[in-house]
């Protein structure tokens, strides 16, 4: 069996996906120093009392050096601590309770040059609208979720704990809060215990003042067994 965290992530990073509205424009004030983006991850997981929300910028576009002049970044107008990192530069960071973070949001803030953005976007954390049996059919089953809009896909990693077999990641499509597997899908899953990763992705952009984006997700896990 490949890693599952592995695996969940590097195909999440092909695999970003809407799950929630990204309404709300960037306001362009001033051009920022040539080159400048910014990143982003606003992330939690179920289980976990805390939100995390984690801003950064770069020099040269998404895969240039880490932008080490201090940026004034807000979210829901409270100002980002900066903070920095020996190998990971100067990040801003805060944390916030899951029950008090769904619903609306907003980041601002002014880039190098004096360009400024402000972007509005709506969390709503992944949730099981039903648990799911302990037990799964590999004929197909259906999982009952809550947090996602009608037509909107989840990331799907389905691993289980055989070496020589080949684990399932794929964007599935969520129908009615319907998440539904079909026996062709779970064809290179073996029987027995299994572990399943659904994330829910959003991805930002931030508009043209200040280029960046920021990735917006919610985990789930469980654990079961798979069975003919």
């Amino acid at each position: 069996m490949a890693g599952w965290r592995g695996i969940g992530f590097g195909f999440m990073a092909v695999c970003l996906l809407s799950c929630s509205s990204n309404d709300g424009g960037g306001e362009v004030v001033r051009r920022p120093e040539k080159g400048f983006y910014l990143e982003g991850t606003v992330r939690s997981e179920e289980g976990s009392p805390l939100v995390t929300v984690l801003l950064q910028g770069r020099e040269d576009g998404p895969e240039g050096d880490f932008y080490e002049g201090i940026l004034d970044l807000k979210l829901d107008g409270q100002p980002l601590a900066a903070d920095s990192s020996r190998l990971g530069g100067i990040f801003y960071e805060a944390q916030v309770p899951v029950e008090d973070f769904a619903g609306s949001h907003r980041l601002e803030g002014t880039a190098p040059g004096g360009a400024t953005f402000k972007k509005e976007f709506t969390y709503a954390p992944l949730r099981f609208a039903a648990e799911p049996p302990a037990r799964l059919s590999r004929t197909g089953f259906r999982l009952q979720l809550q947090g996602v809009p009608e037509g909107g896909a989840v990331v799907l990693v389905l691993t289980d704990t055989a070496f020589v077999s080949n684990d399932l990641a794929e964007r599935v499509t969520v129908s009615k809060g319907l998440l539904t597997l079909s026996p062709d899908q779970l064809r290179d899953v073996r029987n027995g215990p299994a572990q399943l990763q659904l994330t829910c992705l959003q991805e930002l952009d931030l508009g043209e003042a200040v280029p960046g984006k920021v990735r917006i997700e919610h985990t789930l896990r469980r654990e079961l067994e798979l069975r003919d």
